[in-house]
């Protein structure tokens, strides 16, 4: 998503690819147009608040 010249919301495409390495496991059988939206910031406080838990779960 970008911004047109009058300021709205328009699709773009680029030339940069993803590494299959921060692809799901199972991108390769996926149709043609299926989106992933990749969200590291959102996997990081996941993984964060996993290891919180684990560690409460340790301790009771």
């Amino acid at each position: 998503m970008t911004l047109d010249d009058k300021g709205a919301l328009a699709f773009g495409v680029s030339p940069a690819l993803l590494d299959p390495a921060g692809l799901p496991e199972n991108w390769k059988v996926q149709p043609d147009g299926a989106i992933f939206e990749p969200a590291p910031v959102r996997e990081a406080l996941m993984a964060t608040l996993a290891e919180r838990l684990k560690k409460k779960a340790a301790v009771h």
